[in-house]
C-alpha cells in the first residue's frame, strides 16, 4: 500500500485511546477549534491537525480489540482521506493519508470516482468469479477471516488497500455489506493481460495463427493447471507443459482459444512465452577486495559450495581437476564455452594466474545446464524442484549461492517469468544472481526483474586497476517498469580473463561476466559469515550450515557496495547499488550491526534498533532488504507487502529509505516513505556522533512472509513479515536510557548540550509524540506548555 509521510506542520499525534476501547467502539467526534480540529475518542483527545476534519467514522473489528478509524481533512479546496489502525484499542499504531486508488497496469484509478473504460470482449464474463475487493484501511487478518467465514477465497493483494478474492454472487453481496469493505467490482478479463495480448485477441484475422504463451494460474499445484489443460484441449489448442509443484504453464493458442483461457477463474495473467532462452580476471579480484585484503587474512573459498546455472561446463579442465571439485546437477551441456567461462570465473583454482577465480580454494563447484528446467524447456522439472536440491542439508549439493548467465527472452516489463522466479526464491531461501543483458536498453531477462534475485548489471573497466577511466557499456539496465530499482549491483563487462572449453583460456565479456563475479563475492562472503567476521554469526558444521539469509548477504553486499560517482556519468539506473567491495565491509567489521532476518514485523508495527556512532566516522550506511510473495501479474508496483526504513538523527533530523538516492549517493533529509522498492538504503556522509535511531516500518503486511520465505517454516501467528537489516558506521546499543532531557542520546561529557534543545525543537515541528513533555491530552497536543517542561527537566538534569 502507498503510504506518505505525513507534514509536520499540519498534525501532531496524540497515540494513546482510553482503555474501555477494547472489544467495542468507543465514541469518536471531533472538536473544532480556531487552531484547528481534534479526534475525540470517549471524550480524550487522539488525533488534532490544522486542517478541518469531516466524515470521521470508527470501525470495530468482530472479536478483536483492533479497530479502523477513517475520516477525511480538508484544507482549501483540497481533500485528503485517512484511516488509522489501533492494534490494541488503546493506542493509534499508525495514521495514513490515502487517495484510495487502484494500482492496476490496466490503469491506476479510485473505484467510487469511476472506472477504466474496457472493451465489451475483454470484460468480465458472466460466470465470473475474480472479484476485487478495495477495503477502507490496509486489510487485516480479521478482514480477511470474515471474507474467509462468508465462503470467500484470498487471492492476492492489489495496490493500494485491495484484495483479490474469488467468491460467487451470493458471497460477494454479504462482502460488500462489510462496514470496511469500499469497494467491490469484477476482475476483468483486460486487466489479466498486457497490452500486446490485449491487441493481439481485438484485432485478431479470421485465419490467424496460433502462438506459444506463458500463463500464470493463481495457486500452485496440479488442480488449477489440470483444468486449465482440459479446458484448452477442448478448445482445440496445445498444452506445452505443466508445473506440478508451481502455478505456471504454456500453451500454444489461437487468439480466440486465448480470450477463452483468459476468461477462466483460474488464471491470474497470460504472456508471450520467454523461451527458449539464451546468453547473454586478476583485476576483478582484487578491486572488490578478495585480494589482498581477504587472501591476506586467509579467504579464498574455503568450504564453500556454489552453482552455475548455464550452458555447459568442461568437467576436467585443469583449473578444477586437481582435485576435481566439479559437481554435475543432472546432465550436462555440450556447445560452447559460455558455461566454462562463468564456471571458471567463480572456481578456477590458478593454474594460470590471470584466470583465477573467485574461490580458488573452493570446496565444490555445482553445474546445472539450463535447459534442464522447466523455464526453458517443457517437461522439465521446475527451478523451484532444482533449488530445493541444491539446498537439501541431506542432499550430495549443499550449495550456499548459485549463479545464471542466461535467461528468458528480453522484455522491459514483470512477466509471468519474473512472477515464477519471485515465487520460487521466496519459497526456498537461496541467494541468487542473474544477469541484467545486454541490449543497452531496458530489454532485459525478465528473471532479472524479480525482486527476490540480485540482479547484475556491467560497466566497462577498461582492463585497469583504478576506476576512473570505467565508463558505462551496453549492459540492460533499469529500472523496473514499477519504478524499482534494478539492476542491484555492476561489475565488469568487457576483457574478463577466465576457462574455455577445451583446457585452455579465453576472454570473456557482457553481463554474463559480471554476474558470476559478483556470485563469486557472495561466495566469499558465504565463507566470512562462517568464520565469524561479523560477531555472534556463524560457526556452525560448514559454510552451508552458516550461511546468513540471502537478505541478509543482499543487503551486506549492497550496504558495502563502492558506489560510482558522479551519478551523472554512472546512472543509478546503471550501476545499481554499486560494485561488491568486500574489502569494505571486512574493515568495517567491527562496526556494524546486522539484523539476519530473525526479528520480523506485522501490519502497522515498527522495529526500532538504536546505533551509536562514534565522532570522526566517515559514513553511516543502513540497508534494510526483505523477500516478498511473488505478486498478481495484474497489479503495479510489483511488491505485495511494504516494509519502510525511517533512520532518525540525534538532533531528530529524519531520513527515509531512498529518498535522494537516485541522483546522489547521500540521502536527502525529509521525503516519504518508499513504497515501491523490496531494498532501502539509508547513506549519511559525516553523521553526527551520537545515538540514531532506525526503525523498519509494517505499513502494509497483508500476506504472510515470516517465516514462509525462510526456510520453508509453516507459519503461525499473525500476518507479518521478516527483513535483514545491515549497518555500518556504528554499533547496536541498548534502548535510551530513560533521562528524558537528553534527546540526542549522546553519551559524551556533558551529557546534556545545546544539541539537545535542537533536537527538541525538531521533534516539536514533526509533530513526534516525543514534544509532548507534559503528557497533555487537550488541543493543540503541542503548546508551549511543553517547551517549559523541556527546560524545567533540562535544568534537572540527569541522573
Amino acid at each position: 500500500m502507498r503510504t506518505h509521510h505525513v507534514k509536520a506542520t499540519s498534525v501532531a499525534l496524540a497515540l494513546t485511546l482510553c482503555a474501555g476501547m477494547a472489544y467495542g467502539a468507543g465514541a469518536l467526534a471531533v472538536s473544532s477549534s480556531k487552531s484547528g480540529s481534534t479526534l475525540m475518542l470517549d471524550g480524550a483527545g487522539v488525533y488534532s491537525t490544522s486542517n478541518s476534519i469531516v466524515r470521521h467514522r470508527l470501525i470495530p473489528m468482530t472479536g478483536s480489540k483492533t479497530v479502523v478509524a477513517t475520516w477525511d481533512e480538508v484544507n482549501g479546496g483540497a481533500r485528503t482521506s485517512f484511516f488509522a489502525i489501533s492494534l490494541d484499542g488503546k493506542k493509534f499504531d499508525q495514521v495514513q493519508p490515502t487517495d484510495y486508488k487502484l494500482r492496476l497496469r490496466y490503469a491506476t484509478f479510485d473505484p467510487l470516482q469511476g472506472l477504466p473504460a474496457v472493451p465489451e470482449a475483454l470484460k468480465a464474463p458472466k460466470n465470473n468469479e475474480l472479484f476485487i475487493v478495495q477495503f477502507v484501511s490496509t486489510p487485516l487478518d480479521e478482514m480477511r477471516r470474515d471474507i474467509q467465514q462468508l465462503g470467500g477465497v484470498v487471492e492476492a493483494t492489489i495496490p493500494d488497500q485491495g484484495h483479490l478474492i474469488r467468491m460467487n454472487a451470493r458471497t460477494r453481496e454479504r462482502v460488500a455489506q462489510l462496514p470496511y469493505v469500499r469497494w467491490v467490482g469484477p476482475c476483468e478479463v483486460a486487466y489479466r493481460l498486457p497490452e500486446e495480448l490485449r491487441a493481439t485477441i481485438l484485432n485478431a484475422a479470421p485465419d490467424a495463427g496460433a502462438v506459444r504463451y506463458s500463463i500464470a494460474c493463481r495457486r500452485d499445484g496440479l488442480e488449477q493447471q489440470t483444468a486449465v489443460a482440459d479446458a484448452i484441449a477442448a478448445l482445440g489448442g496445445l498444452v506445452e507443459h505443466i508445473t506440478p509443484d508451481m502455478f505456471r504453464m504454456e500453451a500454444t493458442l489461437t487468439p480466440a482459444q486465448l480470450l477463452a483461457v483468459a476468461q477462466r477463474n483460474e488464471i491470474d495473467t497470460i504472456d508471450l512465452w520467454g523461451g527458449p532462452g539464451g546468453t547473454d580476471m586478476d583485476i576483478a579480484r582484487q578491486i572488490g577486495g578478495a585480494v589482498p585484503i581477504l587472501s591476506t587474512a586467509g579467504f579464498l573459498g574455503q568450504g564453500v559450495r556454489g552453482e552455475v546455472h548455464d550452458t555447459e561446463t568442461q568437467s576436467n579442465h585443469p583449473e578444477w581437476n586437481n582435485p576435481n571439485i566439479y559437481v554435475q546437477h543432472a546432465t550436462n551441456g555440450s556447445s560452447g564455452f559460455h558455461g566454462s567461462a562463468c564456471y571458471g570465473i567463480n572456481f578456477a583454482a590458478g593454474v594460470s594466474p590471470a584466470a583465477t577465480g573467485m574461490l580458488p580454494q573452493r570446496e565444490a563447484g555445482i553445474f546445472f545446464w539450463y535447459t534442464r528446467s522447466s523455464q526453458f524447456t517443457a517437461g522439465q522439472p521446475s527451478r523451484l524442484a532444482m533449488n530445493t536440491e541444491a539446498v537439501d542439508p541431506a542432499g550430495i549439493f549443499r550449495s550456499s549461492y548459485q549463479t545464471s548467465s542466461v535467461g528468458s527472452t528480453q522484455i522491459s516489463s514483470y512477466t509471468t517469468i519474473s512472477q515464477e522466479t519471485d515465487d520460487y526464491l521466496f519459497k526456498i531461501d537461496y541467494l541468487s544472481c542473474q544477469s541484467q543483458s545486454n541490449t543497452g536498453n531496458t530489454n532485459s531477462r525478465p528473471q532479472a526483474w524479480a525482486k527476490n534475485i540480485v540482479s547484475v548489471g556491467g560497466v566497462n573497466h577498461q582492463n585497469t586497476l583504478t576506476r576512473a577511466d570505467d565508463a558505462v557499456s551496453g549492459a540492460s539496465y533499469g529500472p523496473a517498469q514499477d519504478g524499482r530499482q534494478k539492476p542491484d549491483l555492476w561489475h565488469f563487462y568487457d576483457n574478463i580473463t577466465t576457462t574455455n572449453n577445451s583446457s585452455g583460456y579465453t576472454t570473456f565479456s557482457g553481463t554474463s561476466g559480471a554476474t558470476p563475479i559478483t556470485a563469486g563475492h557472495f561466495g566469499l562472503l558465504m565463507q566470512m559469515w562462517h568464520q565469524g567476521v561479523w560477531a555472534g554469526f556463524g560457526g556452525a558444521s560448514s559454510v552451508f550450515a552458516s550461511r546468513p539469509f540471502s537478505t541478509t548477504a543482499k543487503a551486506l553486499m549492497i550496504n558495502g557496495a563502492y558506489k560510482y560517482n558522479p551519478l551523472s556519468t554512472y546512472p543509478r539506473a546503471r550501476q545499481g547499488w554499486g560494485m561488491a567491495d568486500l574489502g569494505y565491509l571486512y574493515n568495517i567489521r567491527s562496526r556494524t550491526f546486522i539484523v539476519n532476518a530473525d526479528d520480523p514485523v506485522g501490519n502497522a508495527q515498527t522495529k526500532t534498533y538504536n546505533i551509536s556512532v562514534a565522532p570522526a566516522e566517515a559514513e553511516l550506511r543502513v540497508t534494510m532488504c526483505y523477500i516478498d510473495p511473488s505478486p498478481s501479474g495484474i497489479a503495479t508496483p510489483n511488491r505485495v507487502n511494504d516494509l519502510s526504513l525511517r533512520v532518525t538523527a540525534p538532533n531528530g533530523t529524519v531520513y527515509w529509505g531512498n529518498n535522494g538516492l537516485t541522483s546522489s549517493n547521500f540521502s536527502t533529509a525529509g521525503g516519504s516513505a518508499n513504497t515501491v522498492d523490496t531494498v532501502e538504503n539509508v547513506f549519511i556522509a559525516n553523521p553526527m556522533a551520537g545515538q540514531w535511531t532506525v526503525e523498519v516500518i509494517g505499513a502494509s503486511i497483508t500476506q504472510d512472509a515470516y517465516p514462509t520465505g525462510y526456510a520453508g517454516v509453516t507459519p503461525t501467528g499473525p500476518t507479518d513479515a521478516g527483513f535483514s537489516l545491515v549497518v555500518t558506521g556504528g554499533v547496536g546499543v541498548a534502548p535510551p536510557s530513560g533521562c528524558y532531557a537528553n534527546c540526542d542520546q549522546s553519551t559524551g561529557a556533558p551529557l546534556l548540550t545545546a544539541n539537545d534543545f535542537q533536537c527538541f525543537l525538531n521533534k516539536f515541528a514533526a509533530g513526534d509524540t516525543y514534544a509532548n513533555c507534559d503528557q497533555s491530552t487537550g488541543s493543540p497536543l503541542l503548546t508551549a506548555n511543553d517547551f517549559q517542561c523541556f527546560l524545567n527537566k533540562f535544568a534537572a538534569g540527569c541522573t
